[in-house]
């Protein structure tokens, strides 16, 4: 059976089919907008640590040049390996044109702190911010090693980053120790400064370390960026990725987006982060406003399913269950609307159909109940009068033999037959009373036609002789046996009456059976079909047809008679009773 669907399915449904689409559209543009603004945000603070990091990439390599270029200086090799032979005057004035050179390299950019000269075979340095200074021992270990560690194009010592280069070049790989080295120490002040630009949010921060290195240069808010936490940023290095974009969480639990960007000229990274609040602040009103929104519009919905419901589906189905009342015969059903709508209409139209349907089924039933008598009334007067005649004729023939004992016995069978369906008080009867009365003309028959025919009516089983039947259900079939189906037989006619009880199905069937020539396959597939169609006139309503007639109008379709055919000849009429009957009041 196909499962029904309600129409407030079908609305509620539809609605969301509608609905949806739109929902999603709106939900995939705020994702769609959000995306977009996070990649411009993103994009915009990649382009400027990018700018930051090739301009100070550009700007210490034209310091590189320039250092390059100042190491090859004609008055720096002749005071190296010329001072010892020199003059006061000309020791002096060299000194003069090498400090110009070293303060052209200091001018030359902001990122310079100082320019440093040290000639191993001299006892002092030249420094721009120093002049000539007395070569103390700290500096000499110092200027030595970052020579010799000058593979890096930035050195870092003590938190300086310093550019150093040795006169002959690359002095690790040889024997002849430097003529003289010069280093220039960068401007952290400077670089901050540049770095400081970054931070155009309160709270962001801006971080440039060297790999490997113990350099950390911080400008801004300090989220404990330490070193295993930058290190992570090297997972991407095997990807090959030159950025590297993610959600940091600060010691405070604050979150910022950083970005890093690597250096592998200056073999360092810049690390630039700003507070995701301030940096989605925007975005996250317009999420907090969707939010808003998707809130309204769920409220607003389940209204109008409320609503709906309300005006519409609470009618419906009260509508439906009052029908489903009237479907069980259940009649004693009314319904009222408080609204002035259609449902008034139908509601008031329904109660009407239900008040006349009520008085069609009380005529239909008063009707029926007439019918039956008058069908029962009918049947008590198409008593054959012949049997009447025969009985007659056998009591003759009994006192003219003398047969006394006889003659009480069968004054007895025809005195309770003619009493029996003489009554018409009552339309039902006890299983046992139309048993008892179903015997009396089986007897009656036996004497008629003892010669040539026999009979075992088996007992009623006790536990249904208190089954409420109709009247006048059992001797038409015997009648119909004697008359039809052994009416030929010249010797041994049997007939064979019992009660076969179904306790699973709730049926009593009542078996009536012959041995006579039986019906041909024309004759019983004219019969069933006179079983299974109602009566078209009054000649219809008699005997067998009426016996299944009654029976099915008071026990229901699944009841009543059925004819087969033995495998040893005959005809048996099956009639089944229902046991649920059996606790009904019977009839008058």
């Amino acid at each position: 059976m196909k499962k029904k669907r309600s129409v407030f399915s079908v609305i509620i449904i539809a609605l969301v089919v509608v609905i949806m689409p739109l929902y999603m559209l709106g939900f995939g543009l705020y994702q769609w907008g959000h995306t977009l603004t996070n990649r411009e945000i993103t994009q915009s603070m990649y382009t400027r640590s990018t700018f930051f990091m090739n301009t100070l990439e550009n700007e210490i390599r034209r310091i590189k040049q320039v250092h390059q270029e100042c190491l090859n200086d004609d008055d720096l090799y002749y005071y190296a390996n010329a001072s010892s032979i020199m003059t006061v005057q000309e020791r002096v004035k060299n000194l003069l044109a090498i400090q110009k050179r070293l303060n052209m390299v200091y001018d030359s950019s902001i990122y310079i702190a100082d320019v440093i000269l040290w000639m191993p075979q001299l006892p002092h340095m030249i420094s721009t911010q120093r002049g000539v200074d007395p070569m103390k021992e700290d500096w000499e270990g110092l200027l030595q090693e970052l020579v010799y560690d000058s593979a890096s194009t930035l050195i870092e010592h003590e938190g300086e980053l310093y550019l150093c280069a040795a006169y002959p070049a690359n002095p690790r790989f040889s024997d002849i120790p430097p003529t003289y080295i010069l280093a220039i120490r960068l401007s952290s002040e400077k670089i901050a400064e540049e770095m400081l630009g970054f931070n155009m949010y309160p709270e962001s921060g801006t971080l440039f370390q060297l790999s490997g290195k113990d350099f950390r240069l911080l400008v801004g808010n300090d989220i404990g960026l330490d070193k295993k936490t930058a290190d992570s940023f090297q997972d991407e290095k095997a990807s090959g990725r030159m950025t590297f974009t993610r959600t940091l969480t600060s010691l405070s639990g604050d979150k910022f987006l950083a970005i890093r960007i690597p250096s592998a000229y200056l073999n360092g990274e810049l690390y630039t982060y700003v507070p995701t609040e301030i940096l989605y602040g925007e975005l996250e009103h317009y999420r907090l406003l969707f939010i808003l929104f998707t809130v309204i519009a769920g409220v607003l919905v389940g209204t109008y399913f409320w609503f709906t419901n309300r005006i519409l589906n609470r009618p419906v189905k009260r509508l439906v269950a009052a029908l489903t009342q009237v479907e069980r015969m259940q009649l004693d059903v009314k319904i009222e609307h408080e609204g002035n709508d259609e449902f008034s209409y139908l509601y008031e139209a329904f109660n009407q159909m239900v008040a006349s349907l009520e008085n069609m089924m009380e005529i239909n039933v008063r009707q029926r109940t007439l019918t039956q008598e008058a069908d029962l009334r009918q049947l008590q007067a198409q008593i054959n009068p012949h049997f009447l005649h025969n009985s007659f004729f056998i009591l003759y023939r009994m006192a003219k033999d003398e047969d006394y004992e006889n003659i009480t016995k069968f004054l007895t069978y025809l005195s309770d037959y003619y009493r029996y369906i003489t009554r018409n008080a009552k339309m039902e009867v006890e299983l046992r009373a139309e048993d008892g009365h179903a015997r009396s003309y089986m007897q009656i028959q036996l004497v008629r036609f003892r010669k040539r025919l026999s009979a075992d009516f088996e007992p009623l089983p006790e536990a249904y002789a208190g089954l409420m039947v109709p009247r006048l259900i059992l001797q038409p079939l015997l009648e119909n046996a004697f008359g039809h189906g052994l009416r030929d037989v010249v010797e041994g006619g049997f007939l064979h009456v019992w009660y076969e009880p179904d306790e699973a199905a709730g049926m009593l069937r009542v078996q009536v059976e012959d041995n006579g020539p039986g019906l041909t396959p024309e004759e019983k597939a004219a019969l069933e079909r006179k079983l299974d169609t109602q009566p078209h006139s009054e000649t219809e309503r008699t005997g067998i047809i009426n016996i299944h007639q009654r029976v099915r109008a008071r026990f229901g379709d699944g009841c009543g008679l059925s004819i087969s055919t033995p495998p040893g000849g005959g005809v048996r009429f099956t009639l089944t009773l229902s046991l649920q009957a059996s606790s009904q009041q019977p009839r008058s």
